[in-house]
């Protein structure tokens, strides 16, 4: 009885145990097929990456072989910018080796140091100029030796009464490598023009200097003498290195091509100089330069403040860039362009050296080495015959 009663129970427990175990074999088998879907999505990933990475392979490989090996067209371009870095250059060291050469008195005429001189003072008016003038040509006269008095001259010599002298000088030929003189040649057009002169003549703002006790005068002489004084002393500087370069002179057989090297950084040093600094000493000038008593001070001081004086100082060194850029680099080829075109041609062989030298770093930066080798071969060959050639 008891069988039958819990007979259906029994089976019915039985069929209930066996759906457990239908539930979780298929849970398993939905696991087994999660999991097979989740390896089947890495294979795809895996396999679309290596394809990223084949083409991304394939793309450099192809750049590389798109890639030119010599790059000729800049290299042409340049040797074109290393032409014409090495005439700026080459025109920079002859410029400065031409006014190393010119005489003392051409080379205050280009940079006028002496207040009392020309433009600063009207010669005409000037009496304490020309008696300075009268004093050093006494002092030239007494110093050659009586050279210029009128005798006749035979073979280099001056003789008075038939009694020789000391040797007259002769003055060189321009250009060369042994230190020859230069001039300025007067009888070109470009000198005798009448606005050309007035460059070196007094004038603005010089002749704004007055004697008048007013307000007027003493603005304009405030003015006036700020830019003398600040003038007189850039101009000093330059003709100090000029000095220098001058004595270099005679110091060996390579004592112009020293000169021809050192031209360039001498210019741009000057020139950074006086676009760069020189306003702060136009400042110092300002203090220096002040005649007109306390009033004068007061004035400067004030406009330290105020902005005039400053506005002043850096004007002024604007003016004065162009001013040493042109005397520098344009002037000596309006006054002898001749003298400076021989200078470059004694000097060709280190133009040739700058142009080899920005040639062979342009071979290796557009060529490929072995290219690049065979320039410097070239290049160690012509300095070789370079310093052959000078001995």
């Amino acid at each position: 009885m008891l069988k039958y009663l819990n007979g259906p129970n029994n089976s019915q427990n039985d069929n209930n145990s066996q759906n457990d175990n239908n539930n979780n074999d298929n849970n398993d088998n939905n696991d087994n097929n999660d999991n097979n879907d989740n390896n089947d999505e890495n294979i795809k990933k895996s396999s679309s990456s290596m394809k990223v990475d084949t083409t991304s392979n394939s793309n450099v490989n192809d750049d590389d072989k798109n890639k030119p090996k010599n790059n000729w067209s800049g290299f042409l371009k340049s040797i074109l910018y290393n032409f014409l870095v090495a005439f700026i250059l080459a025109l920079l060291g002859a410029n400065f080796v031409f006014l190393t050469r010119l005489s003392k008195e051409d080379r205050e005429m280009i940079f006028p140091t002496d207040e009392r001189k020309s433009p600063y003072k009207n010669k005409e008016n000037s009496y304490s100029e020309k008696a300075a003038e009268m004093v050093e040509k006494g002092k030239a006269f007494f110093k050659n030796g009586f050279n210029s008095v009128k005798g006749s001259i035979k073979k280099g010599t001056s003789s008075i009464a038939g009694k020789t002298t000391i040797p007259t000088p002769v003055n060189p030929q321009s250009g060369g490598g042994n230190c020859e003189s230069n001039d300025i040649n007067k009888s070109s057009p470009v000198w005798k023009n009448e606005y050309f002169q007035k460059l070196f003549a007094y004038g603005f703002p010089y002749n704004m200097e007055s004697t008048d006790d007013t307000m007027s005068a003493f603005f304009s002489n405030w003015f006036s003498k700020k830019v003398k004084k600040s003038n007189i002393w850039l101009r000093t500087v330059i003709s100090t290195c000029i000095d220098m370069g001058e004595s270099l002179c005679g110091s060996g057989k390579y004592s112009e091509l020293i000169q021809f090297i050192l031209g360039p950084i001498v210019i741009f040093s000057i020139i950074s100089i006086a676009s760069s600094i020189w306003w702060l000493a136009t400042v110092i000038a300002m203090f220096i330069s002040e005649d007109a008593g306390l009033w004068g001070y007061v004035f400067t001081i004030t406009g330290l403040f105020f902005g005039w004086s400053w506005i002043f100082a850096v004007g002024l060194s604007f003016v004065q860039i162009f001013g040493v850029m042109f005397k520098m680099i344009l002037l000596p080829l309006m006054l002898n362009g001749s003298d400076v075109w021989e200078l470059l041609q004694y000097n060709g062989d280190y133009v040739g050296f700058i142009v080899m030298l920005l040639t062979l770093n342009s071979s290796f930066t557009y060529l490929d080495n072995p290219i690049s080798y065979g320039i410097m071969i070239i290049f160690l060959y012509k300095i070789y015959q370079m310093f052959k050639k000078r001995g």
